[in-house]
């Protein structure tokens, strides 16, 4: 009887051991390099892959965020406020998807965002008087004034060109091998304004030089400029704690949701190589490497292009990651009010220098009196930032890469995605797959991710976000 016993309880654990064996081998390993929005919304759409997917996330910096990154510096007032030194707002109709997605891991709070109405200013000739401003005016008003009143003329040629390109916009019309001087080109307005208001405007927004912006995509410009009506009141929100705390707050929400997500902090990717069957080696920190059935690189093509140079089976992909060009921008936070106009206390400040290229300064007090006397510029060279920290205004800064989205750049795109097909396993994701690069388009790029590994969540992730129907991963 006892031996009886002894042979029952072996067996038990003999096909214990089976079994955990099974499972194990079945568990599936997908590694995201880089920790920036799209990498992060990659998990939360992979939390319903609990059950047979290990999902490990390696981002080289000590914080998640990727450009999304706060700085706490002081006000003027004897305080510290949080500043966005990388996005700095959102706005409904252009981040639509994020805001779902903060609501959903329950990181949304109104009163944690500062709402503001947007102006503008621009400086071309006149280093004191704008070309243009952007009065709070109604539709109604500036029709009757504007014949009138040259500011209220100006505006209303602005209404006009924004209504154009918001149509655009929501209907998805304009081809994008039109280039933003073909769109101005095509525009029946005063050649001065295009040239001196428009084309500061929309290369200010995309971090562009001016004698750049004319050969970009206009209709990855869109996604920045014309997501909302401009018939209906602007309205912008800026986080409080920023948005680059968030993004770390939303990595911890999803992170608690299942076991199977890991985050790794200073661990740097160094290669990634293949392997029969499908898998890859990636090598990251000091000596370490794991065994993926699946590799995300939710980084910008230039940096996946560093990692994969170690097998020669991905020379064709290099090369074309190699192709898309992007733009050096040094985003400065400073307090030199000095270097912006008294007389229009606006957000969003233009002065375009003698050489053809821009200041940028973000007036920081627009959006709350809180903010006191913090500015955020971009625009600087380097002797002029020398001559800032000379005297002791700046408070911090940082360099960002921003694409030059032209026309090659999205047939880039393309290439791309035919070029990668050979790898089953292994995709190329961030906002800058998708046409323009948002908040938004990281998640959607994010969220194409999951379609590759599993149908069966991504058809319910869409039922719960309206915003993701008809995103599907043919653009990876």
């Amino acid at each position: 009887m006892l031996v009886f016993k002894f042979k029952n309880l072996f067996l038990f654990f003999s096909l214990l051991t089976i079994f955990s064996t099974i499972t194990f081998a079945a568990r599936k390993k997908v590694v995201i390099i880089g920790g920036g929005i799209a990498g992060v919304s990659s998990t939360f759409f992979m939390t319903s892959l609990y059950h047979d997917t290990d999902i490990i996330l390696l981002e080289k910096e000590e914080v998640l965020g990727g450009n999304a990154r706060t700085v706490s510096v002081p006000n003027g007032l004897g305080q510290n406020v949080m500043v966005d030194i990388g996005p700095q707002y959102i706005a409904e109709g252009g981040w639509d998807l994020y805001i779902a997605m903060l609501k959903e891991v329950g990181l949304w709070n109104d009163n944690e965002w500062h709402v503001f109405s947007p102006t503008i200013t621009v400086f071309s000739k006149d280093p004191n008087e704008p070309d243009f401003y952007t009065p709070q005016m109604s539709r109604k008003y500036l029709k009757y004034k504007h014949k009138k009143d040259p500011a209220m003329k100006e505006a209303f040629r602005m209404l006009k060109f924004f209504d154009r390109s918001y149509k655009h916009y929501k209907n998805d019309s304009l081809s994008s091998n039109v280039t933003v001087g073909n769109y101005l080109d095509d525009l029946s307005m005063n050649a001065k304004f295009k040239k001196d208001v428009l084309l500061p405007i929309i290369a200010s927004t995309v971090n562009a030089k001016i004698s750049n912006a004319r050969s970009m995509s206009m209709k990855s410009v869109l996604g920045y400029l014309a997501f909302q009506s401009p018939w209906k009141p602007q309205k912008f929100m800026v986080s409080k704690i920023g948005i680059g705390t968030l993004v770390q707050k939303l990595a911890e929400r999803i992170r608690s949701r299942g076991s199977n997500i890991k985050y790794f902090t200073n661990s740097p990717v160094h290669k990634v190589k293949t392997l029969p069957g499908d898998k890859y080696e990636v090598h990251y920190g000091v000596g370490k490497k794991i065994i993926a059935d699946f590799v995300v690189f939710a980084t910008h093509p230039y940096s996946a292009s560093k990692i994969l140079r170690f097998d020669s089976k991905f020379k064709k992909v290099r090369k074309i990651l190699d192709k898309f060009t992007y733009v050096d921008t040094k985003v400065v936070i400073h307090n030199d009010r000095s270097l912006l106009p008294g007389k229009y206390d606006a957000f969003y400040n233009i002065k375009v220098k003698k050489n053809g290229q821009y200041y940028m300064g973000m007036n920081c007090s627009a959006i709350s009196p809180k903010y006191g006397d913090i500015i955020k510029s971009w625009g600087f060279n380097k002797r002029e930032l020398i001559k800032l920290k000379s005297r002791n205004k700046v408070l911090a800064v940082a360099n960002f890469k921003h694409p030059n989205v032209t026309p090659e750049f999205l047939s880039n795109n393309t290439r791309l995605r035919y070029a990668a097909a050979k790898f089953k396993t292994l995709f190329f994701i961030g906002g800058w797959r998708e046409v323009h690069e948002t908040q938004d388009t990281a998640i959607i790029s994010g969220f194409r991710i999951l379609d590759r590994i599993s149908r069966g969540p991504s058809t319910w992730w869409r039922k719960k976000f309206p915003q993701l129907k008809g995103k599907s991963y043919m653009s990876l």
